[in-house]
Parts: C-alpha cells; sequence; structure tokens
C-alpha cells in the first residue's frame, strides 16, 4: 500500500470519527455543555483509530485480492557473503494430485521472491488449492493435504495462478526438478488465461553438477546434508525453504551467480 494513501486514510478515518464522536457527545450533553475531559477523549479515541487503520494498511509485498495469499517475509532462508541473486529469482514448488500434469492437478503452490542472497528476509506465499476430485490417498499420505484442508482453506485456481503471475512477474524461476513444477505451471497458467514466459531453472541439476555422485538427489536428502532439514517433506512452502537453501549452496560452490 503506498504511503500516501496511508496517510490519506489516516486523515480520512481520523476526521470521520472525530466528527462523529463530537457529534454523539453534544446530542447527549448538549452544545453547552461539553466536558473538556471527554473532548480530550474524542481526539485521543480518533488518533488511535486512525493509526490503527493505517498500520493495518502497512505493505507487505505484492498487493492480493486473495487475501490468504498476500505475501510475508521469511525469516529462514539463503544469507551468505556475496549477493548472486542478480536481478533476482523467485522459487517455487507445487504438490499435486500426480504426476501427470495433463490429468492431475495442483493442490498446493508456493512461492520465495529472492532480490538478494545475503539476507533472511524474504517475501514468499502460499496457498492451497481447491479442486473438484477427490485428493487421492497417496497423496493424502504423501503430503497431508487432505480433501477438508483443501475445502475450508483452498483458493480457488484461477486467482491463484493471476496472483501467481503477479507476484513472480518477469523474473527467472527456480524449483527442484523444475521440468515438473514447469509443465504443471504452465499447463494450468493456459488453462486459466494467464501468460508467463518465465525463464525456469532446475536446482536438481545445479547439485548434481555441484556435488556429482552423491548416493541420493531427493530433496530431502540433500538439504539434510546442507544441516537444513527442519522443514516439512512435500509441503509447498518447506520445498521451497530447501531448494532456496540448496540453490545458494550450488551457486556458492560453483562460483557464478545467477544469469539472468
Amino acid at each position: 500500500m503506498a504511503l500516501w494513501v496511508r496517510f490519506l486514510a489516516f486523515f480520512l478515518i481520523y476526521i470521520l470519527t472525530a466528527g462523529v464522536l463530537n457529534f454523539t457527545i453534544k446530542s447527549i450533553f448538549g452544545t453547552s455543555a461539553h466536558p473538556e475531559a471527554l473532548t480530550a477523549a474524542v481526539y485521543v479515541v480518533a488518533l488511535l483509530l486512525a493509526g490503527f487503520v493505517a498500520y493495518k494498511l502497512k505493505p507487505k509485498g505484492v498487493s492480493s485480492p486473495l487475501a490468504a495469499l498476500s505475501p510475508t517475509n521469511l525469516g529462514s532462508a539463503s544469507g551468505g557473503a556475496k549477493n548472486l541473486a542478480g536481478r533476482g529469482f523467485v522459487v517455487v514448488d507445487v504438490e499435486t494430485t500426480g504426476l501427470n500434469s495433463e490429468r492431475n492437478k495442483i493442490i498446493e503452490i508456493a512461492a520465495i521472491k529472492v532480490l538478494d542472497t545475503t539476507t533472511n528476509s524474504h517475501t514468499y506465499f502460499s496457498s492451497l488449492v481447491k479442486i473438484k476430485t477427490k485428493v487421492p490417498e497417496k497423496i493424502v499420505e504423501i503430503t497431508g493435504i487432505t480433501d477438508e484442508m483443501l475445502k475450508k482453506d483452498g483458493e480457488d485456481i484461477d486467482g491463484v495462478m493471476k496472483f501467481f503471475a503477479e507476484f513472480v512477474g518477469d523474473l527467472p524461476v527456480v524449483a527442484y526438478n523444475a521440468e515438473f513444477d514447469k509443465s504443471f505451471i504452465q499447463i494450468t497458467a493456459e488453462k486459466t488465461g494467464v501468460t508467463l514466459q518465465n525463464e525456469f531453472h532446475c536446482a536438481l541439476k545445479m547439485m548434481r553438477e555441484a556435488w556429482p555422485g552423491l548416493p541420493s538427489y531427493k530433496l530431502a536428502n540433500v538439504s539434510k546434508s546442507l544441516s537444513f532439514a527442519d522443514e516439512a517433506n512435500h509441503r509447498a512452502l518447506g520445498d521451497c525453504k530447501k531448494t532456496l537453501i540448496v540453490y545458494v549452496a550450488c551457486l556458492e560452490k560453483l562460483g557464478k551467480p545467477i544469469r539472468v
């Protein structure tokens, strides 16, 4: 929310509240008897209310028409001596009802926008997505995402994809096993009328290049090797955090910033 909008909201709420309270007090006590204590209280209450409204309008990143998708700050991820982000990138992860992007659906999506790899403060969003079918039992076992969760907290995919496109902008996208996430995101974007032409980078390929010959390249395993395994596996935001750590570690190991 722009600063001038917050100031205007503060001013209008203050004037309106003070006017209403003054009118109410005069109606009760009359125009000739307007206690000074009550007069002072009117302006204090108006000031506090206006300040509260202005505070609630403080910026949190990209604005969203969907309250559940409001971006916020990420308190743990990356952090290094040199900024390797270039002009920035967005880490993304999707949880789906299966492996086939033509037949299966996205049930959760999360993204972390990274503009500076030397800080631990990044903007992110995460959202469950409503679907018309039931979540397969195997997927429930893997992700913990249930039909009840989607019905209660899920957002419509059209709104989610539009917000995702705004959030990402023209920045490159990073994912672990990027072809999987890319196929679901692009097909879903087409179905919802959203245009995405972002370049995708694969953190898995970077991991294989930076640390060849590992016994396993599963995200959960490689994040453990980097001493970052406290996030839930197969949940979109948790996997985004792990992917960010892995990707930045690869950039540092290979000695090259992201080229965009």
